[in-house]
């Protein structure tokens, strides 16, 4: 979803990172992050929250993932192979239970 129609969990999500107060880490929303497809192709991912220090890439899934699971999935590998960190949560999660997305966020800082 884009910065200017944030969902509900983008919006709590951000609410509860933005002026690191996260861990102390600086998120960004909407971040582009860009690649070489090929030698003549630039290409890009729009990731929805990340962190530079750790490369740290965090997607809200919302109810259209349910039908992109494939999708997704060669995107957080893609990602991986670029050298960042993709973690998934569901918008569900984020809305019902902050404190677990908080704590598997905490296992990668951690580490």
């Amino acid at each position: 979803m884009m910065r200017n129609n944030p969902t509900k969990a983008e919006e709590v999500f951000w609410n509860h990172s933005r002026r690191r107060n996260l861990f102390g880490l600086k998120f960004n929303r909407q971040f582009i992050l860009r690649y070489r497809k090929n030698q003549e192709k630039m290409a890009y991912y729009i990731a929805d929250f990340y962190n530079h220090e750790l490369k740290l890439v965090i997607e809200l899934d919302g109810e259209i993932h349910k039908n992109q699971i494939e999708h997704d999935l060669m995107r957080t590998e893609k990602l991986n192979s670029l050298g960042y960190k993709v973690l998934r949560f569901k918008n569900k999660q984020v809305l019902d239970n902050f404190e677990a997305v908080i704590n598997e966020i905490e296992k990668y800082v951690l580490i």
